[in-house]
């Protein structure tokens, strides 16, 4: 059998029960935690390496909770529970009943788990309220192409991206082409600028080439995980030829995007 031919077995949908366990916020209940999800995870089709990412997606959403939701309080509970929705998209949720928020990048090492969450995972959206924090964690049960499962080779980079702040927004300055084969690239390197999309992006476009297919993939992506933190990113242009994708752009993804057009440089 085929890797692809596994993989749509392993997916083939089934009626399964929702996973629901509430712990204690103590680091000694992470293994029970960990331990029951891979198990859910593998009833429900996911492989292996998949079920590895959401697994430590989860531990990092866990640990932050347990860390920081009762801070100089008694510890409350932390609920895990995961579910199939439409099929082939697996949900997990980690909720607490205290009060936090990612840290920002100012703040040594901070934020880094957000980041990792988001490269574990399709979408992570994180929602604060006076009654406690959610993070929800969605992944796509989903069957490769054969394109995607072959070794895709690596192309040249095109661009450069100059990093700096504005207050607390992340500023980064785009140059050269980006190309579709790029675009991956671009969004890790703008998601690991913002520590996973906790702070505001500035994203400058003066000297962004005539390739821009992958430039709008990664925009796309990248304030799907900004709004899935409560944040924006603000693009601004100096070319008019980018307006109608950069509408487009903005269409998609709502208010998260702020399409700044400016005359000149700077």
């Amino acid at each position: 059998m085929t890797t692809r031919e596994k993989l749509v077995s392993s997916t083939t949908e089934h009626p399964q029960e929702p996973l629901i366990v509430e712990v204690r916020a103590e680091a000694e209940h992470l293994h029970g935690l960990r331990d029951s999800l891979t198990a859910w995870l593998a009833e429900a089709g996911a492989c292996e390496e998949l079920a590895d990412r959401i697994v430590l997606a989860m531990n990092e959403a866990a640990t932050n909770a347990m860390t920081h939701a009762y801070r100089n309080r008694t510890a409350g509970t932390v609920r895990l529970t995961a579910k199939r929705e439409s099929g082939r998209t697996v949900t997990v949720t980690i909720a607490d009943n205290g009060r936090w928020k990612p840290a920002r990048p100012t703040e040594g090492n901070g934020g880094r788990g957000v980041l990792m969450m988001q490269e574990c995972v399709d979408r992570v959206r994180i929602d604060r309220t006076p009654d406690g924090t959610t993070v929800t964690l969605r992944s796509q049960l989903r069957v490769p192409t054969e394109d995607e499962l072959a070794a895709a080779p690596e192309t040249p980079r095109q661009h450069e991206l100059d990093i700096g702040m504005m207050g607390e927004a992340t500023v980064a300055r785009l140059s050269g082409d980006v190309p579709v084969s790029a675009a991956v690239q671009l969004r890790r390197e703008l998601l690991t600028a913002t520590c996973g999309g906790v702070v505001p992006l500035i994203v400058d476009l003066a000297e962004v080439g005539s390739e821009t297919e992958g430039l709008m993939d990664a925009l796309s992506q990248v304030a799907r995980a900004a709004d899935g933190t409560g944040e924006r990113v603000v693009v601004r242009t100096h070319s008019g030829r980018l307006l109608p994708e950069l509408g487009t752009l903005r269409a998609s993804v709502g208010d998260t995007v702020e399409i700044v057009p400016r005359n000149e440089p700077g």
